[in-house]
């Protein structure tokens, strides 16, 4: 929703890059494809959005986030989450997902990834999460036995809570 911090946040993240690439954390080396380049990029990419709307947390959508953070299995991709999945919780219109691996230690690692979408010319991670119209999201950060951690970020324009989910809220 704040543009300017999370591009404040990537100008830090920059003075972590070593000469090869790899971002340097004091927990290890994260290797990048991209380099300095993606982050560049995302950079300008911030300069020009403006802040969005505050997004409501949904326990439905949560849940949706859970089953999907466990659907693969220790060793395989995760699977994103099928409309059966969805209508178990409640009905979403607008449903966007992402899921993301790696090493990292809190959300906004996960989130920074997401909007670099490094290796990604077209930049489709980011593209869903800056749709201007999401209103709903849930997550879920689980751990993965080949890479770490996995994060699932899923934002709907609007969901609607089965009436037994919503009054658990």
């Amino acid at each position: 929703t704040k543009p300017l911090e999370i591009k404040k946040a990537l100008e830090e993240r920059m003075k972590l890059f070593d000469e090869d690439g790899n971002l340097c954390f004091e927990w290890g080396k994260v290797p990048t494809r991209e380099g300095k380049a993606g982050y560049e990029e995302a950079i300008q990419f911030l300069d020009n959005q403006l802040p969005m709307q505050k997004v409501e947390i949904s326990f439905g959508m949560n849940a949706i986030a859970r089953t999907v953070s466990r659907s693969g299995g220790f060793r395989d991709s995760l699977e994103h989450a099928t409309e059966k999945d969805i209508g178990k919780h409640g009905k979403a219109s607008g449903y966007v997902e992402h899921i993301e691996y790696g090493p990292w230690k809190s959300g906004l690692d996960f989130v920074l990834t997401l909007i670099v979408d490094d290796g990604n010319s077209e930049r489709n991670e980011r593209n869903k999460m800056y749709q201007a119209d999401l209103c709903v999201c849930g997550t879920c950060v689980a751990t993965h036995q080949e890479y770490g951690k996995t994060c699932v970020i899923n934002f709907a324009t609007k969901f609607y809570e089965l009436p037994s989910r919503a009054s658990s809220n």
